[in-house]
């Protein structure tokens, strides 16, 4: 009976969800799927992970705030994109640590890293990411590309990416090399790399774009994790064979 009053008509009866304030209208019951879907490797793996979360974070915007981790990485790529640019520029193998500091100098803003000594001690750790990448830089490619973006479409869905950076690689013909920069401190293991959607879609795309294919043969996909605790940056390639 006491329940019974809460949902009936009277005073004491239990509001309805959207009788409170601040609640939103209901949207339109259109479903969460737009009509021209379109999809990166980041959205695809969200979905592969955990399809709700993928539906709450992606689509209807919820619980997706970004983090201080998620500030931090942004700005080291940040860094890396405009030392790098400059070598491409420069006709130089890849950028330096100088450079990549000078652009972090530039792009520092200590607000979102809550300032005083909490937010040098974050750019503390932003130099020591750019200082391990770049003194022990473990590649000989050249740099052929920076922040290339890629399209590929696969069962009639249109994907979309950005490749941190694309590497030449002499040889006959000569050999491209995806490489995409990861700030996280742990790497991720061999197995997970070496089928990692992400890294094989970059290099599917990368073997359907015309102006890259100009320049060498699309061949391997890395991750580096610079901000892995190793003497030497944390490397792992994608394996081909794998390839979905």
């Amino acid at each position: 009976a006491a329940l019974a009053a809460l949902v009936g008509p009277g005073p004491n009866r239990a509001r309805e969800p959207l009788e409170f304030a601040g609640v939103l209208e209901p949207g339109p019951a259109t479903g969460l799927i737009p009509g021209a879907l379109a999809l990166s490797p980041s959205q695809a793996d969200s979905y592969l992970e955990c399809p709700r979360r993928y539906a709450c974070e992606r689509r209807l915007a919820v619980g997706a705030e970004g983090s201080v981790y998620t500030t931090l990485g942004s700005l080291v790529h940040q860094s890396i994109e405009q030392a790098e640019k400059e070598a491409l520029a420069a006709g130089e193998a890849h950028g330096t640590l100088a450079a990549a500091l000078a652009a972090l100098g530039l792009l520092w803003d200590p607000a979102p890293f809550g300032g005083g000594a909490w937010a040098e001690a974050w750019r503390r750790r932003a130099e020591e990411i750019l200082r391990h990448l770049y003194e022990q830089w473990p590649s000989e490619g050249r740099v052929a590309a920076v922040e290339h973006s890629l399209s590929l479409e696969v069962a009639g869905v249109p994907w979309r990416g950005r490749a941190d950076r694309i590497e030449l690689h002499p040889g006959t013909p000569p050999r491209l090399r995806v490489v995409d920069f990861k700030t996280a401190r742990q790497a991720v293991s061999h197995d997970e790399a070496a089928g990692s959607l992400q890294l094989a879609f970059y290099l599917m795309a990368a073997a359907a774009d015309p102006e890259l294919c100009a320049l060498g043969e699309p061949a391997g996909a890395e991750l580096w994790f610079p901000a892995a605790p190793a003497r030497a940056v944390t490397t792992r390639p994608f394996d081909p064979a794998r390839m979905p």
